[in-house]
This record gives C-alpha cells, structure tokens and sequence, in this order.
C-alpha cells in the first residue's frame, strides 16, 4: 500500500543501530550549508513528505522534540508498517533528524536512504540527535516503524521532529 507516492523502504533486517560509530561521528546537519529544515511546526504536513505503508503518519500534538508538533507514525497492527518519506528534488549529501520510539524492543523505527537502512532502534527510546553524510546524489529518505507479530508494549509509536535535509 501506498500514500501520496513512493515505495516501501525494505522491513527492519539488521543494519547497525544508531548508536553506530558512523552515526555518531557525523557533523550537525543544521550546521552545514545548503540545509533545509523542517519542524513540523506548523502543523501541515510539509509537501515535500509523503507517507506508503498501512496507516499514513500524522502531525502530532503530544510529543515533539521541539514544540509544538512533531510527525507520528499512523497506528499499525501486529504485522504492519508505515513509513514517512521525502524525495528532495536536489542532490543531497547529509540528513539530520531527532526520533523518539514507545514500543516494545522487537518493533522497530528504522531510517532508510533509497531503500538501504542506515539505523534502526525499538524499545522507549527519548528524543535522540542522528545526523547522516552519505555520497552526493538524488536519493529516498525513509522513516518508517514495523510492529513485529505479537505483542505490545510502550505507545507502539515513533516519532520525527527537526528533518534537516543538505543540498550538495
């Protein structure tokens, strides 16, 4: 299933968490030339995300990393997925975001840049800094949060606030 556009980033498999060395040793994409920030605050979808999977994400007033509105992912069933996404129309070299995920530790929020996962975390996880350099090109981002079959935990959500996106 799809929203406004796009593919579905492939389910959680085992890439490094985002505690990685690679994650953590990334500059602040804000910080950077060319950045591009979106915050939700507004409380607008931006036009530049759309969302495929289950259950579209929402605007949410309840938890933000920066008040007033963050992105919440849309509530699933055991089994189910849902991912935001944004396709920059420019050529792009890092991404920055801050997630926060309420769910038991096997469902899982996972970041994926055209289809390849960068990171994935589950379990209470507060609000946490990721900002990723990749090699200059047109690519997917992809926030997405998987429930795995059987039980639940936490709020069974994730959320994105802060997207900084860098042109090339």
């Amino acid at each position: 299933k799809e929203g406004k556009s796009g593919r579905t980033p492939g389910k959680a498999k085992s890439p490094e968490p985002f505690a990685s060395p690679a994650a953590r040793a990334s500059p602040n994409a804000a910080a950077m030339p060319g950045a591009t920030v979106y915050n939700f605050d507004d409380g607008v979808p931006p036009s530049e995300f759309s969302w495929t999977g289950d259950v579209a994400w929402f605007i949410d007033s309840t938890r933000s990393y920066s008040p007033p509105y963050s992105s919440g992912s849309g509530i699933i069933a055991d089994g189910q997925l849902t991912c935001l996404l944004n396709r920059p129309a420019y050529r792009t070299v890092a991404v920055g975001f801050q997630y926060s995920v309420s769910s038991e530790p096997n469902d899982l929020f996972f970041f994926a840049i055209d289809d390849e996962q960068v990171g994935w975390k589950g379990g209470e996880v507060d609000w946490t800094s990721v900002c990723i350099t990749h090699p200059a090109g047109l690519v997917t981002y992809g926030w997405c949060y998987t429930k795995d079959n059987a039980n639940t935990s936490g709020l069974d959500a994730a959320w994105v606030d802060d997207v900084v996106i860098v042109a090339e």
